[in-house]
């Protein structure tokens, strides 16, 4: 079992992740009922971004960052070693089409939400038709991204997927 931890972006070679030996507890079937924080998965491919985000959320109540990336496999790859809710994850992450990122990221069990963010908002409804729980723009306020995961996280698959339609 695997626990994710942060390794800072720029410190540590390519791929920008690291596994830890988890907590036996956090694998109990009971995990979700007894958590309060939403468990989020970061991917983009600019690391400054990663780095913007992954600051940003250290600082919102309610929210568990439990790992980052800057490539497609290595985001499935995490996402499968881990209990996460949600991924934020950018629609141009090389190594696999976002089409079929997203479709093997809802493959898996439980089956977390995907939102997908990108510097094109025109985008958002090509990301919505591959399957995207919701999308966002970079270009939106901090405020509007936590509102869009939150609604997210709440609503069951599909539901969310009219909070930001690019």
């Amino acid at each position: 079992m695997l626990w994710l931890d942060w390794v800072r972006v720029g410190q540590d070679p390519i791929p920008h992740h690291r596994l830890l030996q988890e907590n036996e507890s956090y694998r109990s079937p009971h995990y979700r009922l007894r958590m309060d924080r939403m468990r989020i998965l970061l991917a983009d491919h600019h690391s400054e971004t990663l780095w913007a985000l992954k600051t940003r959320f250290g600082e919102e109540p309610g929210i568990e960052l439990i790992g980052e990336t800057s490539e497609a496999e290595a985001l499935l790859e995490l996402a499968k070693a881990s209990l996460v809710d949600l991924i934020l994850m950018d629609g141009e992450l090389p190594g696999r089409p976002v089409e079929i990122l997203i479709a093997d990221l809802h493959k898996l069990v439980p089956k977390p939400k995907v939102v997908v963010m990108s510097s094109n908002p025109e985008y958002g409804r090509k990301y919505l038709k591959a399957g995207a729980d919701a999308f966002v723009s970079k270009a939106d306020q901090p405020e509007w991204l936590f509102e869009t995961l939150r609604k997210s996280a709440k609503y069951p698959n599909k539901e969310a997927n009219n909070v930001n339609s690019g």
